[in-house]
């Protein structure tokens, strides 16, 4: 590597970096240590599968008209909320070159009590696809990854 070429690949990582997802959580998370808080909530855990496409995008995540939060590789997110039958909608923060945002609905009626678990992973035109998973396969996913931190 020459030396001019120094300054060209440390501007290149930068700006890889740059552009990594970063997870974060808006609303309170609740107590992990509980199933649910309290019998009369549902409790909520929605988790990125571990594929490398969309990497380095973030997931935007709306329970209703609330923002949860966004959701990265290797992070979890986890709220809690009525009982009741809502629309969780994810965007996938996409480049243009690639359609920019892409957007799914899932229908996530749940009980007093109730905890439901989302699994998400990116298509191959990019979009967002939302699938709810029993607990006993989705609790494995929740412990290798960390909670997003709440702001």
């Amino acid at each position: 590597m020459s030396f001019r070429s120094i300054p060209v690949a440390l501007l290149s990582a930068a700006l890889c970096f740059s552009c990594a997802a970063e997870s974060y959580q808006k609303v309170p998370r609740p107590d992990l240590s509980l199933d649910v808080s309290a019998p009369s909530v549902a409790r909520v855990y929605v988790v990125r599968d571990g594929q490398v496409r969309g990497k380095i995008r973030s997931i935007r995540v709306h329970d209703g008209q609330k923002e949860i939060g966004t959701i990265a590789p290797g992070d979890f997110l986890c709220w809690e909320r009525q009982p009741g039958r809502s629309v969780m909608k994810l965007v996938y923060v996409g480049p243009v070159i690639d359609g920019g945002e892409q957007e799914t609905l899932l229908d996530l009626p749940l009980s007093a009590g109730q905890v439901a678990y989302c699994l998400i992973h990116i298509d191959s035109k990019g979009k967002p696809v939302a699938q709810l998973h029993p607990a006993d396969e989705a609790v494995g996913l929740i412990e290798s990854r960390s909670p997003a931190p709440v702001k």
